[in-house]
């Protein structure tokens, strides 16, 4: 396949993560086993942080590789530490000007999806939480009637009602 198709295409599939139903773990490969198909690269990897800022090596061009990184990881020490670190690219086989940004902008695009995909799982969680607390409000607000009804009461003295009788009964 000619170098710019195989280049175009790797930006399609890294776009992936603008739609549903990719695989988060599959994104993160094409880059890495892209930078070997198109700019001849010995071997390639991922080296990200998780929520917790530890980092983890995901994705690699392949096993050997993998495995590289993951030492790398847990011994702190290597060209992967040393381009999370600097924020530089690592490169032992000194690249081009040219391939080197586009290996970056490679990284860049696989970024923006994986950002993107995060945003909107926040957003469905939120979501989800909003409709949850409406749905609880609701609620609350139909027996703060029934329970003014019933009182003979105002509103804000039966939701002081309910509220005495939720915390008394550890609810």
């Amino acid at each position: 396949m000619a170098r710019g198709h195989l280049i175009a295409r790797t930006f399609v599939e890294l776009a992936d993560p603008l739609v549903e139903g990719y695989d988060p773990l599959e994104l993160l490969h094409h880059p890495a086993e892209r930078c070997v198909e198109v700019l001849g690269m010995a071997g390639t990897g991922l080296v990200l942080a998780d929520a917790r800022g530890q980092l983890q090596a995901p994705a690699s061009s392949s096993e050997r590789t993998h495995l590289d990184e993951r030492l790398e990881v847990q011994h702190e020490d290597g060209p992967c530490l040393d381009c999370w670190c600097s924020g530089e690219a690592a490169a032992e086989d000194h690249l081009a000007d040219t391939d080197q940004v586009l290996a970056q902008a490679m990284a860049d695009v696989a970024t923006i999806g994986i950002l993107h995909e995060r945003f909107i799982a926040r957003r469905e969680r939120v979501t989800g939480q909003l409709e949850v607390a409406f749905n609880t409000r609701v609620v609350l607000e139909q027996a703060e009637g029934v329970v003014a009804e019933a009182a003979r009461t105002d509103m804000d003295k039966a939701f002081a009602l309910l509220g005495g009788y939720a915390w008394h009964h550890d609810l």
